[in-house]
């Protein structure tokens, strides 16, 4: 709690900081994962969804919080945090709910009854968004290139459960990213990381193929993609052309392997219907003006 009133009042100097402390080998895992949670945490309610939360029941507000942890701390913790929200116990027994929608149900319930953010939280939230890149996201995703057993730093590569929680947080940032000003290169660091990820060696234990890694890569993708709170169709067809058939194939490929968790599933069928749409997009502006533009993307 002290880290997360600390990063949330000195978002630019606590935030890098947090970012460094998070790979130390020096840390116990127990302590990587206080970072890792205090890190979203402090931008959830930097982002004004803490508020939101607030403005609903103590119950609400308790059951958000141990949503919140639960995306950071991992998958089981997730389904257990999500039976016992106030915004799952809407979904019926035994349904499968991806990250990005247990995030979305935190969030929505006071949305829903009208409430509007205040001045100071709209204020806080146009702040945020021209801070989250160089505060948090790029310091803490710049960690993966440092993550080496020469240095000072532990190999979160070669351990499924910190890799999990390193993409999950940087995940979360996305969420709630929103408008933010350096939105375009954090979706494009992102979208490269999960490209180094899925070439981490086999002989790693296998990290890169892990059910929870997988889960949190489609997470951070379908939360890029998702026209919520995405870019807008041409934009993403500008900026990710290339890699648009590579992430259908690569999907295909973990579908077909049985490597993907009903979380996963969730996530890569929004991911192919928003790539696919994306695709569509583009064959319907070659027939358009636009055809320059989109004759590179083929």
């Amino acid at each position: 709690k002290t880290l997360v009133a600390l990063a949330v009042k000195l978002p630019e100097l606590l935030g890098p900081f947090l970012a460094d402390r998070s790979c130390d080998r020096n840390l116990t895992i127990k302590d990587r994962e206080i970072v890792f949670s205090a890190i979203a945490t402090a931008c959830l309610q930097l982002s004004g969804h803490e508020d939101v939360a607030q403005s609903g029941s103590k119950q609400t507000l308790q059951s958000g919080v141990a949503e919140i942890a639960a995306q950071i701390l991992g998958t089981a913790e997730a389904e257990n945090a999500t039976s016992k929200s106030a915004g799952g116990g809407a979904l019926g027994s035994g349904t499968v709910v991806r990250r990005s929608r247990r995030l979305d149900l935190l969030v929505k319930p006071s949305a829903a009854s009208g409430s509007q953010p205040s001045s100071h939280v709209q204020s806080m939230q146009r702040k945020y968004a021209s801070i989250v890149g160089p505060a948090f996201f790029f310091p803490l995703i710049a960690q993966y290139g440092k993550s080496d057993m020469t240095s000072s730093f532990s190999d979160i590569r070669g351990d499924a459960s910190q890799l999990e929680r390193y993409i999950n947080t940087l995940a979360v940032m996305l969420y709630t990213s929103g408008s933010a000003t350096h939105q375009i290169t954090m979706n494009r660091e992102f979208w490269d990381l999960a490209k180094l990820v899925r070439r981490i060696p086999s002989n790693s234990r296998n990290v890169g193929q892990s059910p929870p890694v997988l889960d949190a890569l489609l997470f951070g993708i379908d939360v890029i993609l998702s026209p919520e709170r995405a870019l807008s169709t041409p934009t993403l067809a500008r900026e990710f052309r290339n890699d648009i058939a590579d992430t259908l194939h690569w999907i295909n490929s973990l579908i077909e392997q049985g490597l993907l968790g009903q979380s996963a599933m969730a996530h890569a069928a929004r991911i192919v219907s928003r790539l696919q749409e994306i695709q569509g997009e583009v064959y319907r502006r070659m027939t358009s003006s636009d055809f320059d533009q989109y004759t590179s993307i083929l």
